[in-house]
């Protein structure tokens, strides 16, 4: 896959969406999945029930999030999950297809998300697994840490703290 020159968000349609996304978080957990040595049957209800018990799990905890799809033109590339308050912008999800990554989109929402977070003049934050080689992603869009424990760190991007250490 080549560079992707026009990336944007647009709202996802549960109806319309729903096996797309399915399919991108098989993509994102296919990998670990598979180092276990489960059937092809096996892997297909376990991510089944995963999804399942994301969605509800999203739906509970962010009751008012609205997920974005990730386009790349015209093509679904990936998801995102934001959910906005009147003192901060919230990315509680942020997925790419296997063959989207590394093309720069994620550094594109990113900077479409701190646009918005600098408008409204609140933090944008996010939460990163502790494995997740995405905070390096994060870091070099000026993203700092928050909070940490064993299994994941809490960052945020702040406006002013981001033109402050551009200085």
């Amino acid at each position: 896959m080549t560079a992707c020159t026009e990336v944007c968000l647009r709202r996802s349609v549960p109806s319309h969406d729903a096996p797309f996304l399915f399919a991108l978080y098989i993509a994102t957990r296919r990998q670990e999945v598979a180092s276990w040595g489960w059937s092809d049957a096996q892997t297909r209800d376990f991510l089944s029930m995963q999804w399942e018990l994301q969605k509800k799990a999203y739906d509970i905890q962010y009751p008012d999030a609205c997920d974005m799809l990730i386009m790349c033109g015209r093509e679904a590339s990936g998801r995102c999950l934001i959910q906005e308050s009147a003192n901060i912008l919230h990315l509680i999800d942020i997925a790419l297809l296997p063959e989207f990554r590394g093309l720069g989109i994620g550094s594109h929402v990113l900077q479409l998300l701190q646009r918005a977070a600098t408008e409204r003049c609140i933090p944008l934050k996010l939460s990163v697994a502790m494995n997740n080689s995405a905070q390096d992603l994060y870091r070099r869009h000026g993203f700092y840490e928050t909070y940490s424990s064993e299994t994941h760190i809490a960052m945020q991007w702040q406006p002013s703290v981001a033109v402050n250490r551009n200085i």
